[in-house]
């Protein structure tokens, strides 16, 4: 602390460098992070896992064509991986991905479902907050992960006005009346947290600019209210989806270098 003080009397803009660097690691490592939950995959030796006892439960439950046609182009594209669709608050598996999942995990029961033209679909689910648990168990089983986010498609609404779409490094932020979602390295993700948190601080999405979603989508600490300088606001990857992250950076801090923020 005494060093940092020390050079921040002496150079009133050090401490911006550092939260340039900062911020440029931090997007960095988010993006090596997304990669990695893309597809996972491992060398490890395949364990011997005897399977559990079959337990299916069989009832009217359909799943979507859309969802089925997500995990074919996931089959085709990573033919030697365990394809996991996230559909709400769930992650699931279908078919012989299903019967994997069953076997790896054994907690994640099988279930008959009726899929395209009511021909009959194994599945088999964990919830999403598991993820980390139970991805490392699959992984250690041998296994190669490709994950998919599933969002139902909404129905055209002509009143609604354009969606808004931003840009920034490998993310990309689509905003509707319906929410918002980021989409990046092929994968979708739910983004309304970003709307919540901007409401709740008083942030009206419309009125910020596209080099500033830009500057969010990259990670960096951004001012979106010029009454405010000393307030950043930055995007960052949460369990559930994308959120909205404040910090204020008010203090000892030189004028200078809040000018320059």
């Amino acid at each position: 602390l005494k060093s940092w003080l020390s050079n921040l009397k002496e150079d009133p803009g050090y401490v911006m460098s550092v939260l340039r660097e900062a911020g440029k690691a931090s997007a960095m490592i988010e993006e090596s992070v997304e990669k990695q939950h893309t597809l996972a995959d491992t060398s490890a030796r395949e364990e011997d896992i005897s399977p559990l006892p079959i337990k299916e439960e069989r009832n009217n439950e359909t799943v979507s064509s859309g969802i089925l046609d997500m995990y074919d182009r996931s089959k085709e594209q990573y033919p030697d991986a365990m394809a996991l669709i996230r559909v709400g608050d769930e992650y699931k598996a279908y078919n012989q991905d299903a019967e994997r999942l069953h076997e790896v995990l054994g907690v994640c029961a099988r279930k008959a479902v009726s899929g395209k033209d009511g021909t009959p679909v194994m599945t088999a689910s964990f919830r999403h907050v598991d993820l980390d648990t139970h991805l490392r168990s699959i992984i250690k089983a041998g296994s190669k992960v490709a994950i998919n986010h599933y969002e139902k498609a909404a129905a055209p609404d002509k009143s609604m006005t354009p969606p808004l779409l931003f840009k920034g490094g490998r993310r990309e932020i689509e905003i509707t009346s319906e929410g918002a979602v980021i989409r990046t390295n092929g994968n979708q993700y739910d983004a309304t947290g970003i709307l919540k948190g901007l409401e709740k601080a008083g942030i009206d999405v419309r009125n910020i600019s596209g080099s500033q979603w830009e500057s969010m989508l990259r990670g960096r600490g951004t001012v979106l209210n010029p009454a405010k300088q000393k307030m950043l606001f930055s995007i960052r990857k949460q369990p559930s989806g994308y959120g909205v992250r404040i910090a204020d950076i008010s203090g000892k801090i030189s004028s200078s270098v809040q000018r320059e923020l």
